[in-house]
Formats: structure tokens, C-alpha cells, sequence
């Protein structure tokens, strides 16, 4: 049977019959590169068998977009190549991935929106509730450290100088006036002493004499 009747009548259907299969572009991507051995294909496509790629190799060749060349040798050499319809096939190939990853992205975006929405407000918010209280803790905790340096600064600065020490070496001149008032003072007080005692003894020697006298006088 003519290979034409047994493809489609339609020509975006007949593309898809052509290069359709799951190993068919595999093999194309490879032959763009350039010919190539039924041993390198299996090694550049390892998750296929033998027998179906040789069989899809055989209905690329009927559908005239590879080209089979057997080498006169011992053992036989079979080689494989993209013939110039194949190689036609080449921006529709590369359009065909890019368009794949697309498909690719875009369904992983709804599947992600669609993952999302479905996710239970009561969820949402508990995650919310969660962070607000994550973010207040860290707050205080922020603060009450700030409040603790404060104050282990302020001890530390009251230990090393203490308030009449930072008085006195602010206000030196202070210090030296206040020192020289009491000086006077003391000497002043210790004159004062010493004037009161000889007439104290001058009163206490004179007494006993008025009074004799006193008494002469009344006799």
C-alpha cells in the first residue's frame, strides 16, 4: 500500500502522523546534528529499545525524512541521516520545545494560583496571626535588651565617677574656696577660745575680794 494513502488528507494532521510518536523528535534532534550509527542513537536516547527505534526509524524513512545508508563491510555499517524534508522539519522542531516549556510554565502557574486560593482562610490567618506575633516579640525583646545596656551603662558610669568626685574636678576652684572657708572659720573659733579663758580667771580671781570687802563695809 502506497505510503500516501495511509497518511491523513489533512495537512496539519499529516505533520503530526509524520513526526508524531514518542521517540521520533528524539531521533530528528539528533540527525540535525548530523549522521549517526543505530549504536550512537541508542546511546544518545538510553531509555528506548532497540526495537522501537528501529521501527520508528523505518517509518521516517518511508515518510522520506531519514535517509538509510548500509556501508559494504564486515560487519555491515548501517548510518542514519536527515534528508533535506527532514531537515525542513528543523524550525518546527525547535518551535515545537518552545512551545512545550511554555505549555510547561503556564500550567505550573495555575496549578500554583489554583493551590493557593484553595488553601482555607481560617489557614491564612492563623499564618497572618503567627508573624504579627513573631514580629511583636521581637520587638519587645529588642526593646527590653536596649533598656538593660541602658542601665548597665549608667552603673558603670556612676561606679567610675562618683557624684562629689565629678563635682570636684568639674568646679576646682570651688573645691579650693570651700576648703579655705573652713580653714578660716576653725582658726577664727580657736581665737575666740582663747579670749574668753583669761577673763573668765580674771572674774574668778576678783570675786572672793568683793566680797570680803562687802563684808568690811557692813561690819
Amino acid at each position: 500500500m502506497p505510503i500516501m494513502k495511509e497518511l491523513p488528507l489533512v495537512p496539519a494532521e499529516r505533520a503530526l502522523k509524520v513526526i508524531g510518536g514518542r521517540w521520533k523528535v528524539f531521533v530528528l534532534y539528533f540527525l540535525f546534528e548530523g549522521p549517526k550509527r543505530l549504536s550512537e542513537l541508542r546511546r544518545l536516547i538510553p531509555d528506548v529499545s532497540q526495537k522501537v527505534l528501529v521501527q520508528a526509524l523505518r517509518e521516517m524513512e518511508e515518510h522520506g525524512i531519514v535517509d538509510r545508508e548500509i556501508f559494504a563491510e564486515v560487519p555491515p555499517r548501517v548510518v542514519y541521516t536527515a534528508t533535506k524534508l527532514g531537515l525542513s522539519l528543523r524550525p518546527i522542531v525547535s518551535a515545537l520545545c518552545t512551545w512545550g516549556r511554555q505549555h510547561a510554565d503556564e500550567l505550573n502557574a495555575i496549578d500554583e494560583r489554583a493551590r493557593v486560593s484553595a488553601t482555607p482562610p481560617s489557614r491564612c490567618t492563623e499564618v497572618t496571626n503567627s508573624r504579627r506575633t513573631e514580629v511583636a516579640n521581637s520587638r519587645r525583646t529588642e526593646v527590653t535588651n536596649s533598656r538593660r545596656t541602658e542601665v548597665a551603662n549608667s552603673r558603670r558610669t556612676e561606679v567610675a565617677n562618683p557624684p562629689t568626685q565629678r563635682t570636684e574636678v568639674a568646679n576646682p576652684q570651688a573645691r579650693r574656696a570651700s576648703v579655705s572657708t573652713r580653714t578660716s572659720l576653725e582658726r577664727s573659733s580657736t581665737g575666740t577660745r582663747r579670749t574668753e579663758t583669761p577673763s573668765r580667771r580674771t572674774s574668778a580671781r576678783t570675786k572672793p575680794g568683793s566680797d570680803i570687802a562687802a563684808i568690811r563695809g557692813g561690819s
